[in-house]
């Protein structure tokens, strides 16, 4: 198992078919707490890097290389909201706002119906 953080979610993350994508609010130092112990930084904005950094206290290295999970991984989303980030910066800028979000895949083990609604039943892979 690995712990990646990243600053953004797209569908292309998954591997494979099956899957659905759990997402929990987490703070700031349940992100520390996760991260301290080694990550791969998967952080596409040198800025945003910075700014991380500082905010959790780690090293948060610039990468622009893609994820895709991989079973039994964490990913842990720091969801930048505000204006443009200024180059270096070390504080969120007035209005903006950075949360956390712990985020697993599970793998669909069954899918049933009851009249017109459909149920899936999912685990942690």
């Amino acid at each position: 198992m690995k712990i990646a953080l990243v600053n953004a979610f797209s569908v292309n993350m998954l591997n494979g078919d099956n899957q659905a994508v759990d997402f929990a609010p987490i703070s700031g130092m349940e992100a520390r707490e996760m991260l301290e112990n080694g990550f791969l930084s998967f952080i596409g904005h040198e800025s945003t890097a910075t700014l991380l950094s500082h905010r959790l206290g780690i090293d948060v290295d610039y990468n622009r290389q893609s994820y895709r999970f991989m079973p039994r991984d964490q990913v842990i989303l720091a969801q930048y909201t505000g204006p443009r980030l200024p180059d270096f910066a070390v504080e969120l800028p007035e209005g903006a706002h950075l949360n956390f979000w712990l985020i697993q895949i599970m793998r669909r083990v069954a899918m049933f119906r009851d009249g017109n609604k459909q149920f899936s039943v999912h685990q942690y892979r």
